[in-house]
């Protein structure tokens, strides 16, 4: 299978589109469990007591505009914990980190789910791209991955509608006991910051984005043992991010977010 897209997601350095925008918003959704549409949950709630297990959540999108032709897709998620540096129980994917093997990536749906359609029918691949410390403060980290069709393969997406995005898994391990990676029971917010949607055009594509983080709760934001004590430097100054609504952009205008 050959990559549509490109292998490395990085906001700081993507080039900017130069796709017209309509007037109508998409929107991204992020919940635990559940798509949106089929009742997850803003909150998840853990004693961190066992290292058998793991949480999902669960990534959503609403297309802006009909995209007839979509064969891949690239996203960001992040997220901040109520401690300096970003707790060790959420150091992800990278080698030497303390969890380095308790964060997957589904590109399917989950079971259960009715209201979120799978836009590639379980045509597209899968992987991440990246795990980065101190995105926009200390105590914070982005995730970053992508999914792509085969050549010669595409897929419509509606206006509309609520597709299922990814779905992301956190083991458990490490949480208590010899070697544990220390955190847990922090508060952690979440935010599902960005996702592009590619076609064989590679001039053509849809992107959703959200604005800086301001107050007050979203759909696209969840929290982690009530996300208490989480804050972000001025000029928002906050107690827990939330993500403004999702609107229509270029690529490159996502940079902007974190200026």
């Amino acid at each position: 299978m050959t990559a549509r897209i490109s292998p490395l997601l990085c906001i700081a350095t993507a080039l900017a589109l130069g796709v017209s925008s309509p007037a109508s918003a998409g929107v991204l959704n992020l919940r635990w469990n559940e798509c949106w549409g089929d009742g997850g949950v803003q909150n998840r709630v853990f004693a961190c007591d066992r290292n058998t297990g793991a949480e999902v959540l669960v990534a959503s999108f609403v297309p802006a505009f009909d995209f007839p032709q979509m064969n891949g897709d690239e996203f960001v998620v992040d997220f901040a914990t109520a401690s300096i540096p970003l707790a060790e129980w959420w150091w992800f994917l990278d080698a030497g980190n303390c969890r380095q093997n308790s964060l997957g990536l589904v590109s399917d749906p989950p079971a259960s789910a009715v209201a979120c359609a799978d836009w590639d029918e379980g045509q597209a691949g899968g992987l991440f791209a990246g795990f980065t410390f101190n995105v926009f403060l200390p105590s914070a980290g982005r995730i970053t991955g992508l999914h792509w069709m085969a050549d010669g393969l595409s897929a419509p997406v509606l206006a509309g509608h609520e597709y299922h995005a990814f779905t992301l898994t956190l083991n458990h391990q490490k949480t208590v006991g010899s070697g544990a990676c220390g955190g847990c029971t922090l508060g952690a917010c979440i935010g599902f910051k960005a996702f592009r949607m590619t076609s064989p055009d590679p001039n053509v594509d849809q992107v959703l984005t959200l604005g800086r983080f301001n107050l007050g709760g979203d759909d696209s934001m969840v929290t982690w043992q009530g996300g208490a004590g989480v804050a972000v430097p001025a000029p928002d100054g906050l107690s827990c991010p939330a993500a403004t609504p999702a609107r229509y952009s270029t690529w490159g205008a996502v940079k902007s977010l974190y200026r």
